[in-house]
């Protein structure tokens, strides 16, 4: 629950939510669709790879201790 009230979350799906709106209403079309695709595709994309890499040094975390505890009980 907490991924989804961290600002990284709220600030990609604003993002994307300001994409869409933009897409929505539009003048210059080929214009407009170039950077309403990166509003929506920039933020997803970085927060893809910044929770990836959060839950990777996570779980590193979680076998170190698992591993050392391990290590003290044998």
């Amino acid at each position: 629950m907490n991924k989804f009230t961290s600002r990284k979350f709220i600030l990609s799906i604003l993002s994307v939510i300001s994409g869409m709106a933009g897409m929505i209403v539009s003048e210059n079309e080929l214009l407009n669709l170039a950077v309403n695709v990166i509003l929506i595709v920039i933020p997803t994309i970085v927060y893809t790879i910044t929770e990836g890499k959060l839950d990777k040094e996570a779980i590193i975390n979680t076998i170190d201790r698992i591993k050392a505890e391990v290590d003290e009980n044998m």
